[in-house]
């Protein structure tokens, strides 16, 4: 870091959480001393080249809470993470994957379709719209999308859709989306690409 070192950094948010405790003691004046544990100090692990006798000791007086000496070896870094890194907080992070929604492109030169389909998927799909071929190909250029859902009468000619699958939509039914989308998505072979009717 250009302006402090991890030593200064560490010191520097040590003296924040002892002023935050001190703060949140002082006004609510509800949280006991014993029961600091509501306040958890946030874990700090020094990686360092320097791995000479006695480092470990030094980052540790410090306000580190351990040490990983480089070069880094894997096994070693996933029982640091293990060990510092709380089963809440695993568990969170696993929940906060399992809320990510799916990008969904809906592809219709008819607004009033792209509208209902909006509707009908915003709830449990993130949706982005194209009323043409050429701005879905513009959107894929920064876009991920899980899947494409397009008006069959605007395929035409086949379009590089960057191995995304193409649920083609024959007859617009905005309470038979959400089915297609998850049928498709389900099936293994779906998600190498191509291009599918709608069923």
């Amino acid at each position: 870091m250009p302006d402090m070192d991890g030593i200064e950094a560490t010191a520097h948010i040590r003296a924040w959480e002892k002023n935050k405790k001190k703060n949140s003691l002082e006004l609510a004046q509800l949280i006991p001393e014993k029961d600091s544990k509501l306040l958890p100090e946030i874990p700090i692990i020094a990686l360092t080249a320097n791995a000479l006798s006695g480092m470990r000791e030094m980052f540790l007086e410090k306000g580190f809470n351990d040490f990983l000496a480089k070069p880094i070896d894997v096994s070693q870094l996933d029982e640091l993470l293990d060990r510092w890194i709380g089963k809440e907080k695993k568990d969170q992070v696993t929940e906060n994957k399992e809320k990510i929604k799916k990008l969904v492109l809906l592809v219709d030169d008819n607004r009033e379709n792209l509208k209902l389909g909006m509707s009908a998927l915003e709830e449990k799909y993130d949706v982005i719209t194209a009323p043409s071929v050429e701005k879905m190909l513009r959107l894929l250029e920064n876009n991920s999308p899980a899947l494409i859902l397009m008006n069959s009468n605007m395929s035409g000619s086949p379009v590089d859709t960057k191995d995304i699958p193409v649920i083609l939509i024959t007859e617009f039914d905005p309470a038979t989306l959400i089915p297609s989308i998850e049928n498709h998505l389900i099936n293994s072979h779906f998600k190498e690409g191509g291009i599918y009717e709608a069923v």
